[in-house]
């Protein structure tokens, strides 16, 4: 498109006074009474808007309240749900973890006890329990790292 300079366009004023402002009282329709009739409307229509102004703002910080507070809730709602996936697989990983390596020694601790197995068998039976228990805690320390990576970026959110 072609820009203008500005020093090329003259200003150009909008002004209309009502006939009564004028002092004028109402004389024989011309050509021109419906167009005044018209304008003299839409300028009534532009005052009462104009009046209307601080209702219209005060709606408006309504809605925009309004709108914040829904945003809000669904961040809320997003962020609560990432959250109760996180915990739910942490707890799956640590009572994993954390029961192959508590039970074992009790296990056998009871069978040594009971003097169902040896003393020896039964320590190299719950060493074996023990270290896979201590690899799924580090395997799941290394899942749970790789979740929360994954909450936290965009492609977690869908």
């Amino acid at each position: 498109s072609k820009v203008f300079p500005r020093k090329a366009l003259p200003p150009i004023y909008t002004m209309f006074l009502p006939q009564e402002a004028l002092g004028r009282a109402e004389s024989a329709p011309t050509p021109l009474s419906a167009a005044m009739a018209e304008l003299e409307a839409t300028r009534g229509d532009v005052l009462r808007e104009v009046a209307r102004a601080p209702e219209r703002r005060i709606d408006n910080l309504i809605t925009r309240t309004h709108d914040s507070a829904a945003q809000l809730l669904m961040h809320a709602r997003v962020i609560e749900e990432a959250r109760r996936i996180y915990a739910s697989h942490r707890l799956l990983w640590w009572g994993a973890g954390g029961s192959l390596l508590a039970l074992p020694p009790i296990g056998a601790a009871v069978a040594v006890l009971e003097e169902v197995v040896a003393l020896t068998h039964a320590a190299g039976a719950a060493g074996a329990v023990a270290a896979v228990g201590a690899l799924v805690l580090v395997r799941g320390h290394f899942a749970l790292q790789s979740m929360q990576r994954d909450l936290q970026s965009d492609a977690g959110l869908e």
